[in-house]
Parts: C-alpha cells; structure tokens; sequence
C-alpha cells in the first residue's frame, strides 16, 4: 500500500494536473483560513466580560457580529461542500477530479 503522504504530489498526478491542483489548493486554503478566522472571532466575542462594561440591552453590535461571522461561516462551508456552479471549486468536485488525474501506477492504492 503507498503511503501518499511520503509523496509529493507531482509524483502522484498527471504533470498536466498540477498548476490546476495548486490552483484549487490556494483557493481552499483561502476559504478555510477565513472560516476558522470567523470561528475565532466568535469565540473571542462570546468569551468577553460584558458584564463587567455593559448591560445585555447594550450588546445589540456584538450580537448582530456574532449572528453575521455565523452566517458568512455557513455560507463559506455551503459553498465548499455544495456550490452548483460549474467555474467553482468544491470538495466532491476536487475529490473527483483528483481521482482523474492520479497516475496510473497509483490509481489502485488511491480508491483503497
């Protein structure tokens, strides 16, 4: 069985495929950071001491910033998972995709 993560992706897909993989890799990266960076932000604003400055009818800003880093959360993850649109990334596409472009050699150890 080949251990794919001792590999580098040039010796595992088509030479053809690799300025489209880095391409996509770049884009969900990009997607990723700016979820987890939502997620972060949530946290931090759900950890704060607003007691201590202020009462729960003076927290109408953060509530509306907790309720829209959620939202462009959801929505980031919807996209990723589920976007229609041909011109656009997703994982079930990517994951296909990939499994096209995957060398011949190692076409069987991949499905597995």
């Amino acid at each position: 069985m080949t251990d794919f993560s001792k590999l580098n992706v040039n010796e595992v897909l088509k030479e053809t495929a690799i300025a489209e993989y880095q391409k996509a890799i770049d884009f969900f990266y990009d997607q990723l950071v700016k979820l987890n960076t939502n997620i972060f932000i949530i946290k931090k604003i759900y950890e704060f001491p607003f007691d201590i400055f202020c009462s729960p009818e003076d927290r109408v800003f953060f509530s509306m910033a907790i309720w829209n880093f959620y939202e462009n959360g959801v929505l980031t993850v919807t996209k990723l998972a589920t976007d229609q649109k041909e011109d656009v990334y997703t994982f079930p596409k990517f994951k296909n995709w990939v499994y096209k472009q995957v060398k011949a050699k190692y076409i069987s150890d991949f499905r597995n």
